[in-house]
């Protein structure tokens, strides 16, 4: 396969869009992606993961959680980042070497250099619509470290600084950057109420912008281009009382049936704005890049109290966190073949190596498997110091435990 024949590779993740919720909305909103090119699905995917992290290093590492260890435990959470963080080969070092130029745009913090996600020739992120504290100005490798200690001590900087320091001695060099947090804070809010007023956060997660920034990368053929749309994500609101987050399940007092059903209606608007852009970014691409493979997928679900009251991701398996949409467009000269077997976002690396490194034509084949499985760990769940009275730690201790859902033909 000589590079002018190359396929082009693009993936676009729908942050948090379950099967079900898009299926609705697909048909709701009468898209037809088949205007633009020949998109086929494939019903029976299933996320490795319910939790963004683990399920989008399945996806690049061709590995399940138990596999790739990039997962949490009772003592690891997300901001253990060393310990976390993706370590293993991924895809983009075997398709560089074919020489494929490789793009990254993520408005979630989690997909990001920070936690591994390397060796894209060009990424940029999205984060100030995502991290609670996104308005902070500090270094951007810095916001996730400081977000730790403002999880835990809010705006205490005395604490703050005291347990950076005692955590870690070298990281007095980034408590000098601690008086910016009040110093900054005019612009701070003004840069806050400007998306909330002119953007529409939080529905309004950075999609907007992602596509005006693929757009203006002047990509080289061939390339990869990798995206993650955090719309469909929880907040869902940002007026106090009613947001949502995933301690709402350990708390002993549970959000009404009222705001649960608002939750849903946002959630799905979220879901018809991301389909939206996910359309018109296909569009774009096969209108400049004819010859690409589009895949349109999901890193994992959200549930609305289907199964024991349970809101949010993360903890369980249910369908509504792990059957995830999987659409793909193919080029001319590839084979569509439909199965009945599963498939896994586990599957995609080896779609793309046998796509890339051997020209196989009926690489779609790839994509499916007898057997595949979800996983899901100990969880360690970080809460305020203020929110200690509230949580129920019972509910926290069924946490403590590992699962794994298997599926086979």
């Amino acid at each position: 396969m000589t590079s002018k024949n190359k396929p082009n590779i693009v993936i676009i993740v729908l942050d948090t869009v379950r099967f079900d919720t898009f299926n609705k909305v697909y048909k709701k909103m009468k898209i037809d992606f088949d205007k633009i090119g020949r998109f086929e699905s494939i019903d029976k995917c299933i996320a490795p993961a319910s939790w963004t992290l683990p399920s989008h290093v399945s996806l690049f590492t061709g590995m399940y959680p138990s596999e790739h260890g990039s997962h949490s435990t009772k003592t690891i959470g997300i901001f253990n980042i060393e310990e976390i963080k993706l370590k293993k080969k991924t895809f983009l070092e075997d398709i560089k070497k074919k020489n494929y130029k490789t793009y990254g745009i993520s408005a979630n913090p989690l997909i990001s250099p920070l936690y591994g996600f390397i060796n894209f020739d060009k990424f940029k992120d999205e984060l100030d619509f995502v991290i609670k504290i996104e308005t902070l100005e500090v270094p951007k490798n810095l916001k996730l470290l400081i977000a730790k200690y403002v999880k835990k001590y809010d705006r205490n900087f005395f604490k703050i600084g005291i347990a950076m320091l005692k955590d870690n001695p070298s990281n007095i060099k980034e408590i000098i950057y601690l008086p910016l947090f009040i110093i900054l804070t005019i612009k701070n809010l003004i840069k806050k109420y400007k998306a909330i007023i002119l953007k529409g956060f939080p529905i309004e997660k950075g999609g907007i912008n992602s596509i005006k920034t693929f757009k203006s990368f002047n990509v080289k053929e061939p390339f990869f281009f990798f995206i993650n749309f955090m719309e469909a994500h929880e907040p869902y609101s940002i007026k106090k009382g009613m947001d949502f987050g995933g301690l709402n399940n350990f708390l002993k007092k549970t959000p009404s049936k009222k705001l649960i059903n608002l939750w849903k209606r946002k959630y799905v608007y979220a879901t018809e704005k991301v389909l939206d852009y996910a359309y018109n970014l296909s569009k774009y691409i096969l209108e400049n890049h004819n010859n690409t493979i589009i895949i349109i997928t999901s890193d994992h679900g959200q549930e609305f109290g289907e199964h024991n009251g349970f809101i949010g991701h993360e903890v369980r398996l249910d369908d509504e966190l792990i059957h995830v949409p999987f659409i793909i467009h193919l080029p001319k000269g590839f084979d569509y073949i439909k199965s009945n077997q599963y498939s896994s976002l586990v599957n995609v690396r080896e779609f793309i190596n046998s796509t890339i490194l051997k020209g196989d034509r009926k690489s779609i084949e790839k994509l499916y498997s007898k057997n595949v499985y979800a996983e899901s760990f100990e969880q360690n769940i970080e809460y305020p110091n203020n929110l200690k009275n509230e949580i129920d730690f019972k509910k926290l201790r069924m946490t403590k435990k590992y699962h794994k859902r298997t599926f086979k033909q």
